[in-house]
C-alpha cells in the first residue's frame, strides 16, 4: 500500500467520522446544542477531527530532514535515525533488522561485560583486549547502520520501481532515453540494494560470532586459543565495514 492510498483511507475515516457524529439522523452534534454534554462533545469532536486532518495531510506528509552519517557516532544516534527515516516499504524488513541489530549488540556489550568483570578485571591486558574487540564490533556495527541510513535515503522508490519494470519488460528500448543510459541506472540501483541487505547480513554475522564469544569466555578464566580464534574472525568481519562506507 503506496503513500498516496494511505492517505486516501485516511482522509476517507475522517470523512466518515465527521458524517457519523454531525449528520442529521444519526449522532448530529451541535456546539450550540441544548445538552451541555452533547455540545461539549460536539466541541471536542471538532477539536479532534481538525488535528488528525492536520496531522494526516500537513505533518505526516512532510519530506524528512536528511540524515548525514557522520552525524551518527552512538547506537541512540543510529536507532533516532532510523525511525526519523518513517516508512520505507522496499527496505521495511532490512530497517527492522538494524534496529535490532543495534539493540542486540548494545544488549551483548552489557551482557559481556558482566561475564568478565570478575574473571579478567577492569585494566589487565586481557581485559583491554576483550573490551577492544567488543568495543570495535559496536562501532562498526553502528558505522554499518550509518552507511545504510545514508543508502535508503538516496534510494528513489519510485524511479526505482519504474525502471526495474522498464529493464524486466523491456520497454527501455522504445523510448528515447539512450538505452545503456537506463541499463547503467538500474545497475546502480541493484547494487545499492544489494549494498543495504550485505550491510544487514554482515552485522548479523558479527553477532554471531560475538554471541559465540559470549558463550565462551562464560566458562572459562583464562585467554585461550579459541579466545583468539573468535577475536580474529571478529576483527576480519569488522575489516569488511570498509566496503559499505
Amino acid at each position: 500500500m503506496n503513500k498516496n492510498t494511505k492517505l486516501l483511507i485516511k482522509d476517507t475515516l475522517i470523512a466518515l467520522a465527521i458524517v457519523l457524529l454531525y449528520s442529521p439522523g444519526l449522532l448530529n452534534l451541535r456546539p450550540w446544542d441544548e445538552s451541555i454534554v452533547r455540545a461539549s462533545f460536539s466541541v471536542i469532536g471538532l477539536i479532534v477531527l481538525s488535528y488528525c486532518f492536520i496531522k494526516v495531510n500537513i505533518l505526516d506528509m512532510k519530506e524528512p530532514e536528511r540524515i548525514s552519517a557522520s552525524e551518527i557516532k552512538q547506537i541512540p544516534d543510529a536507532r533516532n535515525a532510523l525511525k526519523a527515516l518513517g516508512e520505507n516499504h522496499i527496505f521495511e524488513e532490512q530497517l527492522q533488522d538494524a534496529d535490532r541489530q543495534l539493540m542486540q549488540v548494545e544488549q551483548l556489550k552489557r551482557r559481556i561485560s558482566v561475564i568478565l568483570n570478575p574473571k579478567f578485571p577492569p585494566g589487565t591486558l586481557s581485559r583491554q583486549k576483550f573490551d577492544g574487540t567488543v568495543d570495535s564490533s559496536v562501532n562498526a556495527i553502528v558505522r554499518n547502520c550509518a552507511s545504510l541510513i545514508d543508502r535508503v535515503q538516496l534510494f528513489d522508490e519510485g524511479e526505482y520501481k519504474k525502471i526495474k519494470r522498464l529493464i524486466e519488460s523491456g520497454d527501455y528500448k522504445k523510448d528515447n532515453i539512450p538505452d545503456d543510459v537506463q541499463e547503467e541506472k538500474y545497475r546502480l540501483y541493484e547494487n545499492n540494494f544489494k549494498a543495504v541487505i550485505g550491510i544487514v547480513g554482515l552485522n548479523e554475522r558479527i553477532l554471531m560470532k560475538l554471541e559465540a564469544f559470549s558463550a565462551e569466555i562464560s566458562g572459562m578464566n583464562d585467554i585461550s586459543d579459541g579466545n583468539d580464534k573468535i577475536l580474529d574472525e571478529i576483527q576480519n568481519l569488522i575489516e569488511e565495514t570498509k566496503y559499505y562506507e
